[in-house]
């Protein structure tokens, strides 16, 4: 509430440990605006993130953020015109 007091005009983003690990996460999430996970692509499993949401509230929930994630993988799928995507922003071998 301070640091939201004192900085009204900017976000504050703070990151802590993942909630199974760790406490913080299930406190600090009981008193922030929004929540975002963060999780491992292909790591995570969908259920993991459905218990998670649930754990730490969807009134606060915002979204998900993919880590590890690699744009070269749509490229086996055929997005049609997205599929330049992996040209344009895709990592070189």
């Amino acid at each position: 509430r301070e640091m939201k007091s004192r900085y009204s005009d900017r976000y504050i983003i703070i990151d802590s440990p993942p909630p199974y690990i760790a406490s913080e996460a299930n406190v600090l999430a009981k008193n922030v605006d929004a929540i975002l996970l963060v999780i491992g692509n292909g790591k995570t499993k969908r259920q993991s993130v459905a218990d998670l949401v649930d754990l730490l509230g969807r009134k606060n929930f915002l979204g998900v953020a993919f880590n590890y994630f690699d744009i070269r993988s749509f490229q086996h799928f055929g997005y049609g015109k997205y599929s330049n995507y992996t040209q344009q922003y895709g990592t070189k071998d």
